[in-house]
């Protein structure tokens, strides 16, 4: 439990270190969850929001999907509805979701 000086209550910190050869990784977690195991709150909070956080700049990024340009919502959003689409067939192409019923879909 650590309290910094210009926070209002103790938080839970909990530290991630690597060593190897290509140096030294280094991973600071700072929660107010006190009801999870540490390395539970690690692999399947904090790398599922980083996972999570990567697929989301790959479906802006790579399929343009931040990209609204019609001026009704509706346009919008059947605009990002076929975005997440694409972005659901390449993800399932690239065998990530192997046992899927979308497994061999195509659009």
């Amino acid at each position: 439990m650590y309290k910094a000086g210009s926070w209002e209550n103790y938080q839970r910190v909990i530290v991630k270190a690597e060593v190897s050869t290509i140096g030294i990784n280094i991973r600071y977690i700072v929660t107010s969850l006190n009801d999870f195991r540490t390395r539970n709150l690690y692999e399947k909070g904090y790398c599922a929001r980083g996972s999570m956080e990567l697929r989301i700049k790959d479906h802006k990024l790579y399929l343009k999907s931040d990209r609204s340009f019609c001026t009704k919502f509706t346009a919008n959003q059947f605009r990002l509805f076929l975005h997440s689409m694409a972005y659901t067939h390449t993800y399932l192409a690239e065998g990530s979701i192997k046992k899927s019923e979308y497994a061999n879909a195509t659009m």
